[in-house]
């Protein structure tokens, strides 16, 4: 009965209004109907209006404009004071201080560039003759690479004709192990066919025992005779691996040998049709001497106007960047961190809707006495209600 008094007690208070609930309280205590427990008391706060003079409203609004939700720096139900920040739009900040300063690099670039003016042309010199046609060298080269063909050429048919008159002695030692092993094989069917025999006679056991003893010994002779011809084959192996690789290496010793001939040929050629160019050249450059002088002063001149053409690129370009980074920082200012005038507590968030990429925020704040909340005491526990001690 006491529960469900004290859970009437609380709906009072909640529907009522605390008052309500104060007055329920006397007048069940007054009728004596209050048995099993007494209302706890709470502590009345009184709520002093902010006075006119400070200027401090109860509550306030701001109407804000944010990129992302994660610009908001409160949330509902905050405390906040004076001075706190409540909005920051951090990543435009940053993405415009980027453009920024790639724009004040490409203007130091911009700046820093030179934009030299041609110099003036020089009389074009005159022409020197030229030296005598020689391709000894060539030539020399040329017959010494002959030699080492020959060379390279003897030396692979040496190498296949030492290998047709002379096998390898490996191959020698590979068939003397194999000849061993075939008669370790044949000791080994003898005896087996012998203890066959011998178990079908009857003899003493020592008999059987020591006929298997020697078994057992052919056997390891047979597996050591095995080895040793697997050694030998691997010998014959390496050593044939080692006859193929030094053929091999003898034959890519000839084709560099017959390669080198071809190139120092082909330089040859190539210094003949040089020496062709050059005489070509120097009557060129004999012919034309004086329109050469005449080409630099009109070079001269294209120079001239290309260097002007430049330095109005650079002067345009530089107005631009210059209007770009005023942009940037006309959209920087725009861009204020909103702190809040007074402090108090954050009572709502609404997002009121979108502009073009940004959202439009209102954050209601209340100040004073209209942001108090009343603590929780000891006299708040209820018994019989969950939550309380």
């Amino acid at each position: 009965m006491n529960n469900w008094r004290n859970f009437i007690y609380v709906v009072a208070f909640f529907i009522l209004g605390f008052p309500a609930a104060i007055a329920l309280s006397n007048s069940s205590s007054s009728s004596g109907e209050l048995k099993g427990g007494t209302l706890p008391s709470f502590p009345v706060q009184k709520k002093v209006a902010p006075s006119a003079s400070s200027g401090i409203p109860k509550t306030f609004k701001l109407n804000i404009s944010v990129s992302k939700p994660e610009d908001l720096k409160v949330r509902q139900g905050e405390t906040v004071i004076s001075g706190q920040v409540l909005a920051d739009r951090v990543s435009d900040r940053n993405r415009l201080n980027l453009a920024k300063q790639e724009l004040e690099l490409s203007l130091k670039k911009i700046e820093g560039s030179i934009i030299f003016n041609p110099p003036k042309p020089k009389s074009v010199p005159s022409v020197a003759s030229l030296p005598p046609s020689q391709f000894r060298e060539q030539e020399a080269d040329i017959l010494d690479a002959q030699i080492k063909v020959r060379e390279a050429q003897i030396a692979v048919d040496l190498h296949k004709r030492s290998l047709s008159l002379a096998p390898p002695k490996e191959t020698s030692e590979l068939e003397q192990a194999r000849a061993v092993v075939v008669a370790a094989k044949n000791k080994v069917d003898i005896q087996q066919r012998k203890i066959d025999a011998i178990a079908t006679m009857t003899l003493p056991e020592a008999v059987s025992e020591h006929e298997a003893k020697v078994m057992e010994q052919l056997q390891t002779e047979l597996t050591s005779r095995e080895a040793e011809e697997r050694v030998a084959a691997a010998n014959l192996e390496a050593a044939s691996l080692g006859a193929a690789e030094e053929e091999r290496q003898l034959l890519a010793d000839f084709d560099r040998a017959k390669s080198n001939l071809e190139l120092v040929k082909a330089r040859l050629d190539t210094a003949r049709e040089k020496r062709q160019r050059e005489e070509y050249q120097h009557q060129l450059e004999l012919a034309q001497r004086a329109e050469q002088q005449n080409q630099a002063e009109q070079a001269y001149s294209r120079q001239l106007m290309e260097a002007q053409a430049q330095e109005r690129e650079k002067d345009y370009q530089l107005s631009q960047v210059r209007a770009k980074i005023q942009d940037v920082n006309s959209q920087l200012a725009q861009l204020a961190t909103i702190k809040s005038p007074y402090s108090g507590l954050v009572r709502r968030v609404k997002y009121e809707g979108q502009s073009n990429q940004d959202l439009k925020v209102t954050i209601t704040i209340a100040t004073g006495s209209s942001a108090v909340q009343f603590p929780r005491t000891e006299g708040d526990r209820i018994p019989g209600i969950a939550g309380s001690n």
